[in-house]
């Protein structure tokens, strides 16, 4: 059965920033590759080759990495959603190139290709209207939770109450639907949940079937969400090492584990890399510093003189030196100066909360560092608490620690005054 694909790739991205400020969500990388690219990977694979994206926040940057889709054989087109109304407004805008039953997936997800497949094959027998993936997880009460009576799917549940969840199968994030979706559309009020309120008529109509799904599968939505994204498709796809010929590193470093080093990178002596890591093209790994436990270095990447990386994203052209980047996500031309530290770890132990709009919401992570945006600096001596986000183009001052969210393009310093008294510095009483 050949069926037709909606990509989502139009969001603000609220929820992540600063991270999706300056660059769409799909367009975040792991292990050298743009979310998107993985979601196209997993479509090709599935045999799923005429493709909608929908653009809309930064949609050229969309474009140009995807273009007409031949890098997968795949034919693209694209629709625009011009202001953020949600999932259900954006997939109104494919509408009109939808023949049949399609496919519609987020952008800013990773998934293994048999999830579509083993969709497919539902359709194939049952001829639903609706098709949806459910994956078992520990704390449904986060996510849609399918409900059941006996073996049929009647419902789901928006983010039940802890202990009030019908069962523990979470809603994956992708849906097979047939054109009726768009009269149950027509039929539904717009709200937060009008997609998932629109499906429930097509549950309710006993036209909807479900698979199970216990594969990779992880969303962006947080900031966060991209440390445990790196963490599984690096158990997934690097195994042993893998040095690139044209990379140089000296006899004095150490690479141990599992490790990507890819074209043109340098590694300089006393470096240690510490699999499970990546480095890419073209990063510069300095005397003295250590790469470990699910690190990856962007192309272009400068980690300097006595820096450590520990279980943290460094993004393309970012320059760190004798900094300690400890849990956090430092993206795309960044610059650290020496002494920077991102503090991970709170004394009372308990997992950081970083607030979201007027909510402070849990990571669920007892350590979490800080999350930086393109084109941000950090002078000498600066500290970053746990959970705090730095806007684009945006300066954490010399010796500043900083408690609080920094908005983008803005700067941070201390406000200190000196006088000379006997050839000693002393703070000055104006």
């Amino acid at each position: 059965m050949s069926l037709q694909a909606v990509v989502l790739a139009a969001g603000l991205g609220r929820k992540a920033f600063p991270l999706g400020v300056k660059k769409p969500k799909p367009m975040f990388e792991i292990l050298g590759k743009p979310l998107l690219g993985y979601v196209l990977d997993s479509l090709a694979a599935a045999g799923i080759m005429d493709v909608i994206v929908v653009c809309g926040h930064l949609a050229p940057q969309v474009q140009d990495y995807v273009s007409n889709g031949d890098r997968w054989g795949l034919r693209i087109r694209y629709t625009l959603q011009e202001h953020a109304r949600g999932m259900a407004d954006a997939l109104r805008t494919a509408e009109h190139l939808l023949a049949d039953h399609f496919l519609m997936v987020n952008g800013d997800d990773v998934f293994e290709a048999d999830l579509l497949v083993r969709m497919l094959a539902e359709l194939k027998d049952t001829g639903a209207d609706l098709v949806l993936a459910g994956r078992q997880v520990d704390d449904p009460s986060k996510f849609g939770v399918m409900q059941f009576e006996g073996s049929r799917l009647t419902g789901v549940v928006e983010k039940p109450r802890p202990g009030e969840e019908p069962s523990n199968y979470a809603v994956v994030g992708a849906y097979l639907f047939s054109p009726e979706i768009f009269s149950c559309l027509d039929a539904t009020p717009p709200s937060e949940y009008q997609l998932e309120a629109a499906y429930q008529r097509l549950i309710d109509r006993g036209r909807a079937s479900y698979v199970p799904y216990g594969g990779l599968y992880a969303s962006f939505k947080y900031p966060w969400d991209l440390l445990s994204i790196n963490a599984q498709m690096m158990d997934k796809l690097i195994a042993g090492q893998n040095v690139s010929e044209r990379a140089i590193v000296s006899e004095r470093a150490v690479v141990e584990g599992n490790v990507i080093i890819e074209d043109n990178v340098r590694v300089f002596e006393n470096a240690v890399i510490r699999g499970p890591a990546f480095v890419g093209k073209g990063a510069v790994i300095g005397n003295n510093t250590l790469i470990r436990n699910y690190s990856a270095i962007g192309a272009g990447a400068v980690i300097g003189f006595s820096s450590e990386i520990n279980c943290s994203l460094i993004g393309r052209d970012t320059y760190t030196h004798i900094a300690y980047v400890g849990d956090s996500v430092i993206d795309d031309r960044c610059s650290l100066g020496a002494g920077t530290i991102t503090a991970n770890w709170r004394f009372d132990e308990l997992p950081v909360k970083v607030k979201i709009g007027e909510t402070a919401v849990s990571s669920g992570r007892t350590k979490l560092g800080a999350f930086m945006a393109e084109g941000s600096k950090t002078g000498s001596n600066a500290t970053l608490m746990p959970g705090v986000r730095v806007g684009p183009d945006s300066i954490v001052g010399t010796g500043v620690t900083l408690h609080r969210d920094l908005p983008p393009g803005k700067m941070a310093v201390l406000r200190q005054q000196y006088g000379v008294l006997n050839n000693r510095f002393a703070k000055s009483d104006e």
